[in-house]
């Protein structure tokens, strides 16, 4: 099965012409849940050249078709080389998430209240 990983980042912005046409449609200035955002996610792949080797390389591409996809076999090794980096490794015939890395430590507040405090 072979792996990609990937990055993303979603972005926020102010859609400036649909917000004057509405504001001007209202006739009035708009309130700040009435204006108009735009939600675009940006995919970067990290490719690493020669995982195996001393002089490995990192290289991004937005390009699926120019990202290098890895096998089970060669995770291990390229995920050491991209220590200390926030990526996620999906399934690419699925693009289902894998892993992340870090991983996402989720703490509810039972668990904590459940914990004796060791101060008194």
């Amino acid at each position: 099965m072979p792996y990609a990983i990937i990055t993303k980042k979603t972005f926020r912005t102010k859609n400036v012409a649909r917000t004057e046409k509405l504001k001007k449609k209202l006739d009035r200035d708009l309130l700040p849940e009435e204006v108009i955002y735009d939600t675009t996610t940006s995919i970067k792949y990290f490719c690493v050249i020669r995982p195996n080797s001393s002089d490995y390389e990192v290289r991004t591409t937005k390009i699926a078709k120019e990202a290098i996809f890895y096998t089970e076999k060669e995770l291990p090794m390229v995920k050491y080389r991209l220590k200390g980096k926030n990526y996620s490794v999906i399934d690419v015939k699925t693009n289902e998430e894998i892993e992340r890395a870090p991983a996402i430590i989720s703490i509810n507040a039972e668990t904590i209240a459940d914990v004796p405090c060791l101060n008194q």
